[in-house]
Protein backbone atom coordinates (compact mmCIF):
# COMPACT_ATOMS: atom_id res chain seq x y z
CA UNK A 1 0.00 0.00 0.00
CA UNK A 2 2.93 2.47 0.74
CA UNK A 3 4.09 2.07 -2.68
CA UNK A 4 0.88 1.90 -4.03
CA UNK A 5 0.23 5.67 -2.71
CA UNK A 6 3.40 6.95 -4.42
CA UNK A 7 3.58 10.07 -5.81
CA UNK A 8 2.86 10.06 -9.48
CA UNK A 9 6.24 11.08 -12.02
CA UNK A 10 5.64 14.06 -13.63
CA UNK A 11 7.15 12.05 -17.01
CA UNK A 12 4.04 9.84 -15.80
CA UNK A 13 6.41 6.67 -15.78
CA UNK A 14 5.81 5.17 -12.90
CA UNK A 15 1.56 5.72 -12.94
CA UNK A 16 -0.92 7.05 -15.86
CA UNK A 17 -4.40 7.81 -16.26
CA UNK A 18 -7.51 5.52 -17.54
CA UNK A 19 -10.71 5.35 -17.96
CA UNK A 20 -13.21 2.23 -16.89
CA UNK A 21 -15.74 3.07 -20.11
CA UNK A 22 -15.44 5.81 -22.42
CA UNK A 23 -19.14 5.18 -23.14
CA UNK A 24 -20.07 6.65 -20.03
CA UNK A 25 -21.09 10.50 -20.45
CA UNK A 26 -19.28 11.47 -16.89
CA UNK A 27 -15.97 9.51 -17.24
CA UNK A 28 -13.88 8.42 -13.81
CA UNK A 29 -10.58 8.97 -14.25
CA UNK A 30 -8.22 5.93 -12.80
CA UNK A 31 -4.48 5.86 -11.68
CA UNK A 32 -3.05 2.73 -12.97
CA UNK A 33 0.39 1.59 -12.41
CA UNK A 34 3.06 1.31 -15.31
CA UNK A 35 4.78 -2.37 -15.75
CA UNK A 36 8.43 -3.06 -16.82
CA UNK A 37 10.61 -6.18 -18.00
CA UNK A 38 8.02 -7.63 -20.06
CA UNK A 39 5.19 -6.56 -17.62
CA UNK A 40 6.64 -8.54 -14.95
CA UNK A 41 7.48 -6.07 -12.43
CA UNK A 42 5.19 -3.12 -11.66
CA UNK A 43 5.67 0.21 -10.24
CA UNK A 44 2.08 -0.81 -7.86
CA UNK A 45 4.52 -2.78 -6.00
CA UNK A 46 8.29 -2.04 -6.93
CA UNK A 47 10.03 1.76 -7.42
CA UNK A 48 12.94 -0.35 -8.94
CA UNK A 49 11.40 -1.72 -12.22
CA UNK A 50 13.10 -1.05 -15.20
CA UNK A 51 14.31 -2.19 -18.88
CA UNK A 52 16.72 -1.43 -21.60
CA UNK A 53 15.50 2.27 -22.87
CA UNK A 54 14.18 1.69 -26.47
CA UNK A 55 14.28 5.14 -28.90
CA UNK A 56 12.16 4.28 -31.83
CA UNK A 57 13.35 0.93 -31.93
CA UNK A 58 16.84 1.18 -31.02
CA UNK A 59 17.90 0.10 -27.45
CA UNK A 60 20.32 2.22 -26.17
CA UNK A 61 23.18 0.15 -24.89
CA UNK A 62 23.85 0.60 -20.75
CA UNK A 63 20.43 3.00 -20.15
CA UNK A 64 17.27 1.71 -18.51
CA UNK A 65 14.03 3.39 -18.24
CA UNK A 66 12.00 2.37 -14.96
CA UNK A 67 9.43 4.01 -13.32
CA UNK A 68 11.66 7.08 -11.64
CA UNK A 69 14.01 8.68 -13.69
CA UNK A 70 16.54 8.73 -10.75
CA UNK A 71 16.26 5.37 -10.15
CA UNK A 72 16.91 4.33 -13.76
CA UNK A 73 19.75 5.95 -14.37
CA UNK A 74 21.55 4.79 -11.02
CA UNK A 75 21.19 1.01 -12.73
CA UNK A 76 22.39 2.11 -16.16
CA UNK A 77 25.49 2.30 -17.17
CA UNK A 78 27.70 4.49 -19.61
CA UNK A 79 29.12 1.96 -21.81
CA UNK A 80 27.46 3.59 -25.01
CA UNK A 81 29.51 6.60 -24.08
CA UNK A 82 32.68 4.86 -24.64
CA UNK A 83 31.41 4.20 -28.27
CA UNK A 84 31.84 6.84 -30.45
CA UNK A 85 29.27 5.66 -33.03
CA UNK A 86 26.34 5.02 -29.84
CA UNK A 87 27.41 8.99 -29.21
CA UNK A 88 26.84 10.32 -32.76
CA UNK A 89 23.45 8.42 -32.73
CA UNK A 90 22.39 9.96 -29.71
CA UNK A 91 23.47 13.34 -30.90
CA UNK A 92 21.65 12.71 -34.18
CA UNK A 93 18.71 12.53 -32.40
CA UNK A 94 18.73 14.93 -30.05
CA UNK A 95 20.72 17.92 -31.42
CA UNK A 96 20.63 19.40 -34.75
CA UNK A 97 23.63 18.72 -36.58
CA UNK A 98 23.54 22.29 -38.22
CA UNK A 99 22.76 24.35 -35.24
CA UNK A 100 25.12 23.42 -32.63
CA UNK A 101 29.59 22.51 -33.61
CA UNK A 102 29.80 20.29 -30.24
CA UNK A 103 31.79 17.54 -30.74
CA UNK A 104 31.30 14.88 -28.08
CA UNK A 105 34.81 12.63 -27.72
CA UNK A 106 34.23 9.19 -26.22
CA UNK A 107 35.17 8.69 -22.74
CA UNK A 108 38.96 6.77 -22.47
CA UNK A 109 38.31 2.99 -21.76
CA UNK A 110 41.67 3.03 -19.35
CA UNK A 111 40.31 5.04 -16.80
CA UNK A 112 37.18 2.87 -15.89
CA UNK A 113 35.07 -0.07 -17.01
CA UNK A 114 32.44 0.83 -19.10
CA UNK A 115 29.87 -2.01 -17.39
CA UNK A 116 29.88 -0.10 -14.06
CA UNK A 117 26.46 1.38 -13.07
CA UNK A 118 26.84 4.86 -12.53
CA UNK A 119 25.12 4.01 -8.74
CA UNK A 120 28.69 2.20 -8.70
CA UNK A 121 30.61 5.34 -10.06
CA UNK A 122 28.82 7.68 -7.52
CA UNK A 123 29.22 5.03 -4.50
CA UNK A 124 32.99 5.82 -5.61
CA UNK A 125 33.07 9.32 -5.56
CA UNK A 126 33.84 9.05 -9.13
CA UNK A 127 37.04 8.62 -8.32
CA UNK A 128 38.97 5.73 -10.31
CA UNK A 129 41.98 5.54 -7.87
CA UNK A 130 44.08 7.37 -4.61
CA UNK A 131 47.02 8.79 -5.21
CA UNK A 132 48.14 9.51 -1.67
CA UNK A 133 50.77 12.12 -0.88
CA UNK A 134 52.39 11.73 2.35
CA UNK A 135 54.82 14.36 3.89
CA UNK A 136 55.70 14.29 7.43
CA UNK A 137 57.41 17.75 7.16
CA UNK A 138 54.29 19.24 6.26
CA UNK A 139 51.98 17.70 8.61
CA UNK A 140 54.66 18.87 11.91
CA UNK A 141 54.57 22.07 10.31
CA UNK A 142 50.71 22.24 9.99
CA UNK A 143 50.12 20.56 13.26
CA UNK A 144 52.64 20.74 15.26
CA UNK A 145 52.12 17.78 17.56
CA UNK A 146 53.50 17.99 21.24
CA UNK A 147 54.26 13.74 20.91
CA UNK A 148 54.05 11.36 18.46
CA UNK A 149 53.04 7.27 19.16
CA UNK A 150 52.82 4.48 17.22
CA UNK A 151 52.24 1.07 17.57
CA UNK A 152 53.42 -1.79 15.25
CA UNK A 153 51.22 -4.94 13.99
CA UNK A 154 52.67 -7.83 13.72
CA UNK A 155 52.60 -11.79 14.64
CA UNK A 156 55.48 -12.83 17.08
CA UNK A 157 57.82 -15.83 16.06
CA UNK A 158 58.46 -18.92 17.70
CA UNK A 159 61.82 -17.47 19.08
CA UNK A 160 60.29 -14.91 21.00
CA UNK A 161 57.19 -17.33 21.76
CA UNK A 162 60.48 -19.75 23.78
CA UNK A 163 62.45 -16.93 24.83
CA UNK A 164 59.22 -14.56 26.47
CA UNK A 165 58.87 -18.59 28.39
CA UNK A 166 62.06 -18.58 29.64
CA UNK A 167 61.58 -15.41 31.33
CA UNK A 168 58.35 -16.07 32.76
CA UNK A 169 59.45 -19.70 34.12
CA UNK A 170 62.56 -17.59 35.27
CA UNK A 171 60.91 -15.00 37.04
CA UNK A 172 58.28 -17.40 38.41
CA UNK A 173 60.83 -19.51 39.92
CA UNK A 174 62.59 -16.28 41.51
CA UNK A 175 59.35 -15.51 42.97
CA UNK A 176 58.56 -19.17 44.39
CA UNK A 177 61.94 -19.33 45.95
CA UNK A 178 61.80 -15.82 47.55
CA UNK A 179 58.43 -16.05 49.18
CA UNK A 180 59.49 -20.08 50.41
CA UNK A 181 62.49 -18.37 52.22
CA UNK A 182 60.10 -16.08 53.88
CA UNK A 183 57.55 -18.63 54.97
CA UNK A 184 60.37 -20.98 55.89
CA UNK A 185 62.03 -18.01 57.83
CA UNK A 186 58.28 -16.71 59.79
CA UNK A 187 57.64 -20.44 60.08
CA UNK A 188 61.13 -20.77 62.49
CA UNK A 189 60.63 -17.62 64.59
CA UNK A 190 57.21 -18.81 65.43
CA UNK A 191 58.58 -22.39 66.55
CA UNK A 192 61.47 -20.69 67.98
CA UNK A 193 59.29 -18.30 70.06
CA UNK A 194 57.30 -20.93 71.12
CA UNK A 195 59.82 -22.85 72.52
CA UNK A 196 61.46 -20.33 74.39
CA UNK A 197 58.21 -19.40 75.91
CA UNK A 198 57.92 -23.03 77.07
CA UNK A 199 61.14 -23.13 78.90
CA UNK A 200 60.74 -19.83 80.56
CA UNK A 201 57.26 -20.83 82.03
CA UNK A 202 59.11 -24.17 83.57
CA UNK A 203 62.05 -22.21 85.26
CA UNK A 204 59.81 -19.96 86.57
CA UNK A 205 57.19 -22.91 87.73
CA UNK A 206 60.57 -24.88 89.48
CA UNK A 207 62.54 -22.32 90.67
CA UNK A 208 60.39 -21.02 93.44
CA UNK A 209 59.54 -24.88 95.04
CA UNK A 210 63.37 -25.50 94.96
CA UNK A 211 64.27 -22.35 97.07
CA UNK A 212 61.55 -23.27 99.51
CA UNK A 213 62.95 -26.33 99.86
CA UNK A 214 66.26 -24.85 100.65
Amino acid sequence: MAQGNSIMSATMSNWYFSTIDVNLNKHSLWGMPRTYGNDSCSCGTNAMCSEPADLDGWLVPGFMVGCYPLESLLQSTIECLYNSTCIDKLQHMFFDRNATDTVFDPLDPALSFSNETVQSLLEQLLIESWKPNISYDQYYSSCAPISCTYSILGRPDIWYIVSTLFVVYGALTTTLNIIISIITYIGYRIARNRRERVINVTVATVLPEHLNGV
